[in-house]
């Protein structure tokens, strides 16, 4: 009986550390995807506003 309990305590255990890390990776993936869509919008802007001109390799971007 006592070794049921033990048993049973430890897969709810890795249940919840399973649950922690799948919330966390998920937070990461998002984050992730927010920073890649900002950076991608930063990005069209300055060449839509001339700020760089991805042809051009004569003039440096500076931010």
């Amino acid at each position: 009986m006592r070794l049921r309990a033990v048993n049973q305590a430890q897969a709810n255990a890795e249940s919840a550390w399973q649950n922690r890390t799948g919330t966390a990776l998920s937070a990461l993936i998002a984050g992730n995807r927010d920073k890649l869509a900002t950076n991608e919008l930063a990005a069209t802007n300055a060449v839509r506003t001339g700020y760089i001109n991805p042809g051009s390799t004569g003039r440096a971007s500076t931010w």
